[in-house]
């Protein structure tokens, strides 16, 4: 197949994984107009080279932490929720450890970066019960 034959309504572009350099046939549909760093990305993402599969898992986990965020996100703190996940990238990346969020001194949301490239959220809820005797 050459560059740009349509097959099916869909022609093939070159794109080239950013991890390893090799190029690869990209399927796009045959109305549809890619940049070459669109190409690239594409091609990144189907490549089976380490630096690619590294970067496959990591949006993966991210995928899933960001469902995690999801699920534990009461509504009223879904902004919260949405600044937590705008870190996890930071945290997927080594840049910071732990992020933590506290909401009136009451609620507090934990994103973190464990052992082996885990990462883990948490909703804690802190409820203080007493009374005062005079």
């Amino acid at each position: 197949m050459k560059k740009n034959e349509t097959i099916a309504n869909l022609k093939t572009e070159t794109g080239f994984c950013k991890y390893c350099k090799q190029g690869r046939a990209v399927q796009i549909g045959e109305d549809q107009i890619y940049s070459q760093a669109d190409l690239d990305n594409i091609a990144s993402s189907e490549c089976t080279c380490d630096g690619a599969r590294h970067a496959q898992e990591k949006e993966n986990r991210i995928r899933r932490a960001k469902d995690a965020i999801d699920k534990i996100t009461v509504d009223g703190e879904k902004e919260v929720g949405d600044f937590l996940k705008s870190a996890l990238s930071l945290l997927a990346d080594h840049k910071i450890k732990k992020l933590s969020v506290n909401i009136n001194g009451i609620v507090t949301y934990t994103v973190l970066r464990g052992n082996e490239e885990q990462l883990s959220m948490q909703r804690r809820e802190t409820i203080t019960e007493g009374d005062e005797i005079e």
